[in-house]
Order: structure tokens, then sequence, then C-alpha cells
């Protein structure tokens, strides 16, 4: 018996590594040999941190890019071993709200959205309740800071962070584990 393959729709929420995760965007596969891929954002904000230690601007060299990428992700396939292959790299255009381009492009496994995906997926973001990092500069060098979501005027740190990944996903029968049980969450980031 051939396995179904599992497919998911803009919006749609599944849980894995104690977290819930929210589909953003979907691509379909190629052929029927290759699996859907999809843009997923995490829910609920999961840490407060500060964009970058050294208060640059820049995702490359960002420090937040660096323990999403390292400690965060380290957590999530520890949690889930099978994410280890299904979490894909992403493209990430680091074009600033002022035009340049400076900054180039990178590849993330663990990121966060810009302000263009922002704008394009809002319909699925609530008024947030407190200020979130985006990705995207508000310019080069000559500006300083970096974008993000407003929430109520009353809460001003513009610290929490939403983490996104795009993933692969094989089949309906073995998302995450072996056994098809759900996993339950072993570790929980300190807010």
């Amino acid at each position: 018996m051939q396995e179904q393959k599992r497919t998911f729709k803009y919006g749609d929420v599944f849980h894995v590594a104690g977290l819930d995760w929210m589909v953003l965007r979907t691509i379909p596969a190629p052929t029927p040999d290759f699996p859907d891929l999809y843009f997923c954002e995490a829910t609920e904000d999961v840490f407060q941190a500060p964009f970058d230690e050294n208060d640059c601007n820049d995702w490359n060299k960002a420090s937040l890019r660096k323990r999403l990428n390292g400690e965060f992700l380290d957590n999530l396939i520890a949690e889930c071993p099978g994410l280890k292959d299904a979490i894909v790299p992403t493209y990430r255009d680091l074009t600033a709200d002022d035009g340049l381009r400076d900054y180039g492009n990178c590849l993330d496994k663990v990121t966060m959205l810009t302000a263009d995906e922002y704008r394009q997926t809002r319909d699925l973001h609530p008024a947030p309740e407190h200020w979130r990092w985006l990705i995207t500069p508000d310019g080069t060098p000559k500006s300083s800071g970096t974008s993000f979501v407003r929430g109520p005027p009353t809460v001003r740190s513009p610290e929490w962070m939403r983490p996104r990944i795009k993933r692969k996903w094989p089949s309906m029968s073995r998302p995450w584990s072996s056994s098809g049980r759900a996993l339950k969450s072993s570790w929980r980031w300190k807010r």
C-alpha cells in the first residue's frame, strides 16, 4: 500500500518539538518523488533576545541568527531527530527598507520573517502584544536599527522573536517520530 502524502495549506497549524507552527507558504513538489516544502513560523513568541549584542543591524552578523541556527536548532533536533533532515536552508534577501542591498543575502535553517514576508502573511498575524524582530534592516551602515512589528504603545520592548523554518514533509504516517506518536516537549525557552 502506498503511503499518502501529508499536505498542508496556508494557515494550517501543526505541533512539533513543543511548539505550534503555522504554514505561511507551500511550494509543491516538482515531481511525485519529492516532498512538498513548507515555510512555517512558530505561532507564539519563543524567547526574548537582542537582534545583535553589538548593535549591528546586518542579519548575516547578528548574534540572534547565530543563536537560532545553533542552540535553538540543536534543541529542536534533540526534541525531534527527524527534523535534522526535514529542515532545509531558506534563502534570505537582506535588502534594506531604504532599498540598499549592501548586506546581500544568506541561507538559514532557522530564521525570522522579512518585512515583505510579514506584509504578505499579515492576515495570519494578529495585532502583536509587544514588539517583535524582523530581519529586514531599515538601512545599511549609515543608519541604525532593524525592522520590527509594533505592539501596543505601552509595551516598548522590541526584543521578542518568533522562529521560522522551511521543511519538507515526506509522509503522513511518519511526520516526526518513528512510532507515529505525538512528541511531548522536554524543553522550553526561557522568556
